[in-house]
């Protein structure tokens, strides 16, 4: 005798009871036959039993075994066990954040800190299931968590008066495969900036002329300035530097030369991203010349370099830096022959 379908069987960890069984209805008066085998199993080093049963169907049954099988199959799966079990009726859920949602005047170097109602599996967060943004633009940022708590720090200080939200995706799951039941937005605004209180930073008893000074991104700033002392006909340059969240290290002198004259010069100064600065000016020396040094972070400010060596005058440098170090220094040549400058 043929069969209308195939043999129907579910292999599950523990006890099933099946029409056909004790307690079952079913199986006696549709002619089903029910038999079943049981094995030991391990997995993950802990011992179950799993039970195998087979319906054997006539194929006068064949239409109405089918659907009975469809029924008994998706019941069972209903009730299997699972390696990474998320219970979507307890979903992870932030429980409280720092700053608070809808902060204001929020510090500028400020951390931002997400708690969980569980703790987290920190394979769950990175980059592509945590962000931070502003206007619109993606904000460069590290990520870690410990225990339930997820925290992020921006690479550097938030822009004053300046709107930030973070997020958190369901792709963030607790230790027991819970997801977060959907996405989460906080939002604050920074501080706004205000001035403080003057302080005099050059030190000196003679006359201070030309200064310049720059800031980068992360607070971090560098002033230059020239001197005169007494009746000198020279002048000296010097730079300070300002570390944020430190204050100003001491004035240095970038030029040793007291035999040119820096009469009056024309100063002008640059930093990037990882404090790093170059500081150009105007030098007499029986004409004028452009003269540059540059800061490096962590080691200091390097020797005094000529930068053209051009027998006519030149005058009004310009100086650009990018927030990787690149930077390029423009001047005029004037040329007494001529009518018109040059731009080198």
């Amino acid at each position: 005798m043929s069969y209308g379908c195939r043999n129907i069987f579910h292999e599950k960890a523990g006890a099933i009871r099946l029409p056909g069984e004790a307690g079952g209805s079913f199986g006696p008066r549709l002619g089903l036959g029910v038999s079943r085998t049981t094995r030991q199993e391990e997995k993950r080093a802990s011992p179950f039993q799993v039970t195998r049963y087979t319906v054997k169907i006539p194929a006068r049954l064949s239409a109405f075994a089918c659907s009975i099988g469809l029924v008994l199959l998706l019941a069972s799966c209903g009730g299997s066990s699972s390696s990474n079990p998320s219970n979507p009726a307890n979903p992870l859920e932030v429980v409280s954040t720092s700053p608070a949602g809808n902060s204001t005047n929020v510090p500028s170097d400020n951390s931002i800190n997400l708690a969980f109602s569980a703790e987290i599996d920190p394979m769950t967060v990175n980059q592509s299931t945590v962000g931070l943004t502003s206007a619109g633009r993606d904000i460069s940022f590290t990520v870690s968590a410990s225990g339930n708590t997820v925290t992020l720090n921006p690479s550097a200080q938030f822009c004053l008066h300046s709107t930030y939200t973070a997020t958190a995706t369901t792709g963030i799951k607790d230790l027991d495969g819970n997801r977060l039941g959907s996405t989460f937005s906080l939002s604050f605004i920074t501080q706004d900036g205000a001035w403080g209180g003057p302080e005099r930073i050059d030190g000196s008893s003679g006359t201070v002329e030309s200064p310049k000074i720059v800031v980068n991104g992360s607070g971090d700033a560098v002033a230059v300035w020239a001197e005169r002392v007494g009746l000198a006909s020279n002048q000296r340059i010097w730079a300070r530097r300002y570390v944020h969240g430190s204050g100003w290290e001491p004035a240095q002198r970038i030029e040793l030369d007291d035999t040119s004259d820096s009469s009056v010069p024309q100063i002008e100064v640059g930093i990037d991203a990882d404090g790093n600065a170059i500081a150009v000016w105007t030098q007499w020396s029986g004409t004028t010349n452009i003269w540059a040094n540059r800061y490096v972070a962590g080691t200091g400010w390097q020797t005094a370099e000529l930068l053209e060596t051009d027998t006519l005058r030149v005058l009004n440098p310009r100086l650009s830096m990018s927030p990787t170090g690149s930077a390029l220094v423009t001047w005029l040549r004037r040329d007494v022959a001529q009518p018109d400058n040059s731009v080198i």
